[in-house]
């Protein structure tokens, strides 16, 4: 197996599971919440030019249209064309013509040089096989001076539940690794 085919197979593995949810992928409240607070952290200024990466059903690059308003422009890239035409048919909805989903691969942009104030992921960038390839080509469409934000699951994600789910097991002898 060549070092390119490994990314590739797990982004076709990727791709097959967030198509497999794209039905059932908005109900996921935190999805929406993570979504909404990385663009309020971004502070995103009127007229800027975003790039929304995994962009799923769109919900950042949704918040970030209506931050950034008409004069700015949003482009929401995904993998999975499910989930690109769910945030497709969202964006309809909205009105919203300054925001643009498509196909697009985190670690390969096909995006020029320098073209974007700033580059957002919402809990997504541990998906990515090559995260520094990721960061790296992100760093490369982002102009000078941009900023790039993105978000993750830190130690206390799914706490208490976790903690309570563990101790059920416990009671019925079953460890976890």
């Amino acid at each position: 197996m060549t070092e390119t085919s490994v990314p590739d197979d797990q982004n076709r593995r990727v791709v097959a599971n967030f198509n497999a949810l794209a039905e059932t992928y908005d109900i996921v409240r935190f999805v929406q919440v993570c979504a909404r607070r990385l663009v309020d952290l971004a502070a995103l200024p009127p007229g800027a030019q975003v790039l929304d990466v995994a962009t799923g059903t769109g919900w950042v690059a949704l918040a970030a249209a209506q931050h950034v308003g008409p004069t700015g422009r949003v482009l929401g890239v995904d993998l999975a064309p499910e989930l690109l035409e769910r945030a497709r048919q969202k964006v309809a909805t909205t009105g919203l013509t300054h925001v643009e989903f498509r196909a697009g691969d985190a670690q390969r942009l096909d995006l020029g040089d320098q073209a974007f104030d700033v580059v957002l992921c919402a809990s997504a960038l541990f998906f990515v096989p090559d995260m520094l390839a990721a960061l790296r080509e992100w760093h490369r469409v982002l102009k000078p001076g941009g900023q790039v934000g993105f978000s993750g699951f830190g130690p206390t994600f799914l706490q208490p539940l976790r903690d309570l789910w563990e101790a059920r097991l416990r009671q019925y002898g079953v460890s976890l690794p």
